[in-house]
């Protein structure tokens, strides 16, 4: 088995809902101002990655 291209769906939507999952327990459990800050940046990149993706996708289509 590879590695996953850090650039591609997979591993950003892997990356993604991972985050999220961390953030609702930390809202939900124990809250860590640092933590948050962490993952909340995580998801900011997972999203702004996949919606690259999304983008030149539908540019290679046209």
């Amino acid at each position: 088995m590879g590695r996953l291209d850090p650039r591609r769906p997979a591993s950003l939507l892997a990356n993604l809902l991972g985050a999220t999952a961390i953030l609702y327990s930390l809202f939900t459990e124990a809250f860590n101002l640092s933590a948050v800050a962490m993952e909340g940046a995580w998801v900011l990149v997972s999203g702004i990655g996949l919606i690259r993706w999304a983008v030149e996708a539908r540019k290679a289509r046209k």
